[in-house]
């Protein structure tokens, strides 16, 4: 007796070659590195044209960054372009960092036969913007570098700072005063790591008040300094701004 006649589809051993990231610079062989400020607005990420993709076969980008807001899988190409996609700005921002901070970015093909095969990784690295691309906290009292204590008001100097490269709502944000009292250090926590909000994204601006009794114990015609950093990744690093430093007189 002869069985019924299976039909079989036979395909070639894929070894998929690395994704192709926009923008990013080779630092050696499967590694490489993607300036923050390249991607201000997000990512993007593509399949090499040597990939042969049949009609039935569907494509996912895996960004395998930190755990706390830097992972992210796209599983739609951009509209203009079936090989390319997006991976927005908040997932690029919470990687940024050191050697340390290196993840892998590949493309899982789906085939029309259910089979899946995993491209090789890039090992990739954002570099963040320097530190004086960051805004300075400014106190709105403050001429010609000095706050003189009698323009005070009694609920406090006003601080405002503006937006930052990568600005979203939820990102955790801290503002500090530090001085000397006498020959002390003095410190003050004005605003300590409270997530930004939509209203200060949509004005593009954040504001606080310095209490007028931690100025009114600081040395007079000393220096003292307005600090803030903020977080892209829940609170486990964070980028600081750059300091200002502004004269306290009577």
């Amino acid at each position: 007796m002869t069985s019924e006649t299976l039909k079989a589809d036979i395909l070639p051993v894929r070894v998929l070659p690395l994704p192709l990231v926009k923008d990013a610079t080779s630092e050696g062989e499967g590694r490489g590195k993607l300036v923050a400020a390249d991607a201000s607005e997000g990512a993007y990420v593509s399949v090499p044209e040597a990939v042969a993709l049949g009609p039935g076969d569907t494509v996912q980008m895996h960004w395998v960054g930190h755990v706390n807001g830097g992972q992210f899988t796209a599983s739609q190409p951009v509209a203009d372009s079936p090989r390319t996609f997006f991976i927005p700005a908040n997932y690029v921002a919470a990687n940024m960092g050191d050697e340390s901070r290196r993840f892998p970015v590949f493309y899982r093909v789906v085939f029309s036969s259910g089979a899946q095969v995993d491209s090789n990784p890039f090992q990739l690295r954002i570099e963040p913007p320097a530190r004086s691309s960051y805004p300075t906290v400014q106190c709105t009292q403050v001429s010609g570098g000095e706050l003189s204590f009698a323009r005070v008001p009694l609920d406090g100097a006003d601080l405002t700072s503006v937006s930052w490269m990568f600005m979203a709502e939820g990102q955790l944000l801290t503002l500090q005063a530090t001085g000397n009292v006498g020959p002390l250090p003095a410190e003050l926590t004005v605003r300590n790591r409270l997530p930004v909000t939509a209203k200060e994204v949509i004005d593009q601006r954040i504001t606080a008040k310095l209490p007028r009794a931690f100025l009114n114990q600081l040395n007079r015609n000393d220096d003292f300094t307005l600090k803030a950093s903020v977080s892209f990744n829940g609170g486990d690093t964070y980028m600081p701004f750059e300091d200002s430093h502004i004269k306290l007189v009577n």
